[in-house]
């Protein structure tokens, strides 16, 4: 292993395990395991950190970030396993109440004011009662960072 592949993936063993501000509100809805050992709100985040653990892809779960001047916590934040370029993912579990949609539409606005562009170096996942987020749907999102040689 060369030098340069060396030092990024130490730098993203260490980004992956650095200490970083996360969402301290409604601790109880922590309730489903991950591979990985974190504990997320949902069966659907659950099955996109189990999807990125399988794939070596580094993650952070729910990390607070400021976007167009509001906080967020991010549902996940990810670095490519070999370049380390940053991505982030939110995942949209209640797409089927009006006033959710609309606070999606918001957090879209913020992150695309930051730079965080859809299908580049953001991405959602959404669902409904009636139509669950599927593996393969996350699998997309696994393939589109994996091909993704550029770096930052």
């Amino acid at each position: 292993m060369d030098s340069a592949l060396e030092d990024m993936k130490a730098e993203l063993v260490e980004w992956e395990e650095a200490d970083y501000e996360t969402n301290h509100n409604y601790l109880h809805e922590l309730v489903h395991p991950t591979v990985k050992g974190h504990m997320v709100r949902s069966k659907s985040e659950a099955m996109i950190a189990d999807g990125f653990y399988a794939n070596g892809i580094p993650y952070r779960y729910e990390e607070k970030n400021i976007l167009n001047g509001h906080i967020h916590y991010t549902d996940f934040a990810m670095r490519h396993p070999v370049t380390g370029k940053h991505y982030k993912l939110e995942h949209n579990g209640l797409m089927d109440k009006p006033d959710y949609i609309r606070k999606t539409g918001y957090r879209l606005i913020d992150y695309s004011a930051e730079g965080w562009l859809l299908g580049k170096n953001f991405f959602m996942t959404m669902e409904t009662k009636n139509s669950p987020l599927t593996k393969s749907e996350i699998q997309l999102v696994i393939d589109t960072i994996l091909s993704d040689e550029t770096s930052e």
